[in-house]
């Protein structure tokens, strides 16, 4: 009854996934060699270089056309929230602007329809409008302005109103032209004359670069990358000064043996740390000795030839996603097409992910994109998911895809069969619309801010319309700002009149606390260079530049920092000390800044926008005292909580006493025990330590030392939820004990593991602590309660995640299923036949998914481990079924903890899972509960009740192949069947 965590286990843990089966280890088919460690730039991407959040405003998401997005990555289970046929093939990506969604369908050879659709539900929100246009129209987005080949010849720019697109200008050498760019104010094209900026608002000319350029431009920092040809015909990736045009670098790439692509030509390229990318229209003879259409090179030197070596024949397929010092895509070799992983983007070392043998599906001709932040980074192939660092399938829709993914707002955007666009959307997403509070109304204006989905702030005289929509100013001067575009509106004292939902008051609050600060981080900025401190002036800029100073200003700090570290001198430490006093100062401002919209709430804000921002607050600074005096008032009178007081964590508490009832309980005298929990927290007094509290709940009684109440709640409610999906799993209405249903599980939490140990040495299960050293928990039968230790860090939660969902759903169906009698273990349990009910079960229901915060579980929405095992391993490697229906707990315990056989895995992309005896029992024990419990409609659902009737009931031993009628062979053929349709096609 116990779980094994090892290295890789812990590490998924940590990032919200399943805990991977006992005895398993995970090889790196390509590289058994560690991960790169992966180093920031010194303050961010840099600008351009990455899509914002919600934001697709050209192909290829950003200007520097990388495949990647901050936009947070969609989380299993997903489902289809609409779908869009615009009549007609789609053309190109689909681009986004917070709310709204722009699609170009070609209807005939030069007629092209341009579509502005809701995210929300794909409705149109204005009328579609045609272009008579032979080449694609290649839109390029900003805000509420689009710029796009209207001919072949002609450059135009529309503003999105409420009922059509609205002509700004035009601008029509009446040559040829490429694909327009809009980055803000600037407008870029190729022309025949040469490489031009212009202006957004008129169309104007800023500056023009002569030359023969052809193709899509890119930005990234402050460069201008588009393609050149020379006299010669020879191709060159070239970069210009964003501000003057000035040439400013020049990279050989080859020819196209004398031809030339069409000036209308769609080739690009895409920037960012981990190289620059090139596409061509035509194959570009002489690179490696080999035709190719894409060429990756590290732009070092000005005029130097560095190219991304691949090696042998490989060759890249389309232009991959670049994120960091790393990029994704897809590449052919002679063995086949792949999808591949850098590991060094410069020399060229690869991880081959997905392949003709495995995940063919990935290996595709299609543009890939990065989704998410450092810490959760997830790659898209299609309708496909999986996640970076660990390779980790998280999700597959089974569509067919023809485009790159688009992310915004927990929504995925694919276009299928080339006609029709489909909007995936988690079914754990909160889709809350915006709320309107305070009573202002369309006659009265109020003095205030007003910040939009980009994160720029509008001040003035706002008021809110009947519509939704805010409106700035009066008389026909008004300026409307419609609802989708923003994310809060504020009044002059702070308080909140309109927001979108909880994370756009996050988000809207950020952006007004920034711009107040912004002058003093770039002051202190400033200030941290001459201190002489290189490592205290980097992490001043950092920090600056995350919070939202301004870039121009700290350009002065980054070329002394770049001294400092050419030329090191001593540091003063006086000016040092003053520079991190500031620093205090400043990060305790922002918490008062935060804590300023907490307090200026209305009444009727909902309760979860108060504990957003008092997240934010108390993330800034844990102890400020209004927050925290705060937090006190929250807590029930009988709640006393131990110092220093843990602001946040005692959050958590209340924010989870708001749900469902929850006592805190103190130790008590032996007379004073009324209660089961009370009586349970002093038996552990004694037994134990007597510095213990707990938290009961409906179900449970956690009872820990640890003096984190964060972490207990989070347990508790992960538990609480655990419980409530066994009773609706296994228990027909009706037929829960009531008895058993007030007695509550109790769970033991650890502060650490030595500690966990010694007190698990009295388990006459498990034979002592010797044989519990490879567990980060398990359920103690004898003495009827759970234990786990806890990570040290409140923040890595997740790591005990799959333990204790494990270990409390043996606990629940001894102790509160009507299936148990519910009487005390003994060690003949032991040599008890059946015992893959017991760890099947509980292996099922710990991949199941959990939203504790929204109270919601779902049996399937990401891949089963489990079933990965049974489908993809040989017949001789897995255990024979008859053995696996049969054996005891005793005879799980001999079956070895050393891996020793290696099974293709589809979880895994690019992996292999090595796994002894117990890791094959526990993969098919629980294969066999899931098949009892869905294949075939579930009608063999009653037959995995009664097994664990048998077991925990201590009545007959229930034989599965004989209740069923299906020798253990064929039921294992059965089961293995049904594994192989569950994980779909490799």
């Amino acid at each position: 009854m116990s779980r094994s965590i090892g290295a890789l286990a812990r590490l998924m843990l940590m990032l919200g996934l399943a805990v991977p089966l006992p005895a398993q280890v995970l090889v790196d088919v390509a590289d058994p060699g560690p991960d790169p460690a992966w180093t920031p730039a010194l303050a961010g991407p840099p600008e351009g270089a990455i899509a914002a959040v919600n934001r697709w405003t050209v192909s290829g998401g950003s200007v520097a056309r990388s495949g990647a997005t901050l936009t947070a990555p969609l989380t299993p289970p997903v489902e289809v929230a609409w779908t869009f046929e615009p009549g007609g093939e789609i053309e190109g990506e689909p681009l986004v602007w917070d709310d709204r969604v722009l699609l170009v369908s070609r209807v005939s050879d030069d007629e092209r329809d341009v579509h502005l659709l809701t995210l929300h539900d794909g409705r149109p929100a204005t009328t579609r409008q045609r272009f008579r246009s032979p080449v694609p129209l290649e839109p390029s987005l900003w805000q509420d302005v689009v710029v796009l080949r209207a001919r072949e010849d002609a450059i135009e720019a529309y503003r999105l109103g409420s009922r059509r697109l609205t002509r700004r200008w035009t601008f029509s050498p009446r040559e040829a032209v490429g694909p327009p760019l809009i980055f803000g104010e600037e407008v870029y094209v190729v022309t025949s004359q040469g490489l031009e900026r212009r202006t957004a608002s008129r169309g104007g000319l800023v500056w023009r670069t002569p030359g023969r350029f052809r193709g899509a431009v890119s930005l990234h920092d402050q460069h201008v990358w588009t393609l050149g040809y020379d006299e010669l015909g020879q191709v060159h990736i070239q970069r210009f000064l964003r501000a003057t045009g000035a040439p400013d670098g020049r990279w050989f790439s080859g020819h196209h043996g004398g031809a030339l692509p069409e000036p209308t030509s769609g080739q690009s390229v895409s920037v960012l740390p981990a190289g620059v990318f090139a596409r061509y229209d035509l194959p570009l003879g002489k690179v490696e000795g080999r035709d190719a259409h894409i060429v990756g090179l590290d732009p070092v030197g000005g005029d130097d030839t560095t190219l991304i070596t691949l090696g042998g024949s490989t060759r890249l397929l389309q232009q991959p996603a670049v994120w960091r010092d790393q990029w994704l895509g897809p590449l052919t070799t002679d063995e086949g097409r792949w999808l591949c992983q850098s590991r060094d983007a410069q020399d060229g070392t690869l991880l081959f992910l997905a392949g003709p043998e495995r995940h063919a599906a990935f290996a595709r001709d299609l543009p890939t994109t990065v989704s998410g932040r450092p810490d959760f980074e997830v790659g898209y192939v299609g309708a496909r998911a999986f996640e970076i660092s660990t390779q980790r399938m998280l999700w597959d829709a089974g569509l067919e895809v023809t485009s790159r993914a688009v992310p915004a707002r927990r929504t995925l955007l694919v276009v299928e069969d080339g006609r029709r666009l489909v909007a995936l959307r988690s079914e754990a997403a909160d889709d809350s619309e915006a709320v309107s509070l305070g009573g202002s109304s369309g006659r009265r204006a109020r003095d205030g801010a007003l910040v939009r989905g980009d994160g720029s702030v509008v001040r003035g005289a706002f008021a809110i319309e009947d519509d939704g929509s805010v409106r700035l100013g009066l008389g026909r001067h008004a300026e409307v700002f419609v609802a989708a575009d923003v994310l809060l509106l504020v009044d002059d004292s702070r308080s909140v009149r309109l927001a979108a939902g909880e994370d756009a008051l996050r988000r809207g609050v950020r952006a007004l606390v920034e711009l107040d600060l912004a002058g003093g981080w770039a002051e202190l900025a400033d200030q941290a260079w001459r201190t002489r401190d290189a490592e205290l002036t980097a992490e001043i800029l950092r920090e600056a530049s995350r919070r939202g100073a301004d870039e121009e200003a700290l350009e002065r700090s980054r070329r002394e920092l770049e001294k400092l570290r050419e030329y090191p001198s001593r540091v003063r430490a006086r000016e040092a000390a003053r520079v991190s006093a500031s620093r205090a100062e400043l990060l305790r401002a922002t918490a008062e800044r935060w804590w300023e919209y907490v307090d200026a709430l209305p009444g009727d804000a909902p309760w979860s926008w108060r504990a957003a921002l008092l997240e934010e607050v108390l993330a800034q600074d844990p102890a400020l005292p209004a927050a925290a005096a705060f937090v006190r008032g929250l807590l029930p009178p009988d709640v006393k909580p131990r110092e220093p007081f843990d602001a946040l964590g005692w959050l958590v508490f209340a924010e989870e006493a708001r749900r469902r009832p929850l006592r805190w309980l103190e130790p008590k005298a032996a007379g004073e025990v009324s209660t089961v929990a009370e009586a349970a927290l002093l038996a552990a007094q004694l037994s134990w330590r007597t510095d213990l509290v707990a938290i009961e709940s409906e179900h449970l009684v956690i009872i820990t030392p640890a003096r984190r109440p964060g972490v207990l709640t989070r347990c508790l409610a992960l538990g609480e939820l655990t419980c409530r999906a066994l009773t609706e799993l296994l228990e027909p209405e009706g037929t829960v004990d009531a008895v058993a249903a007030r007695e509550p599980l109790v769970l033991h939490l650890f502060e650490s593991r030595e500690e966990y140990l010694t007190e698990s040495a009295g388990d006459a299960r498990h034979g002592g602590a010797g044989d519990l050293s490879w567990t980060a928990g398990h359920y103690d039968l004898v003495d009827g309660l759970s234990r786990v230790w806890l990570p040290e860090a409140d923040e890595d939660l997740p790591r005990v995640a799959g333990t204790v969902i494990h270990e409390l759903t043996h606990h629940w169906v001894h102790k509160q299923s009507s299936l148990s009698a519910k009487r005390r273990a003994t060690n003949q349990d032991d040599a008890r036949p059946g015992y893959w009910v017991v760890e099947g079960l509980a292996s099922m229901v710990e991949q199941f998914r959990f939203d504790p915060r929204g109270n919601r579980w779902w049996p399937d929405g990401e891949p089963s481990a489990n079933l990965d095992v049974v489908a993809n391993a040989g017949a001789s490697q897995l255990l024979p079924w008859g053995e696996v229906f049969r054996i005891d707990h005793g005879r799980m315990a001999d079956l070895g903890r050393r891996p020793t056989e290696s099974v293709p895995t589809q979880v895994f992309l690019g992996q292999r899972r090595m796994l002894d005896g117990r890791g094959f029992f526990y993969a098919q024990s629980a294969a066999a509960c899931r098949w009892l419990l869905q294949a075939e409609g579930g009608r063999h659902a009653e037959a995995l009740r009664r097994a664990l009737a048998g077991w925990y009931g201590g009545g007959p031993e229930v034989d599965l192949p004989e209740l069923l009628g299906i020798p253990a062979d064929d039921l294992g053929e059965r089961i293995r069947a049904f594994a192989i349709g569950g994980m779909g096609p490799p």
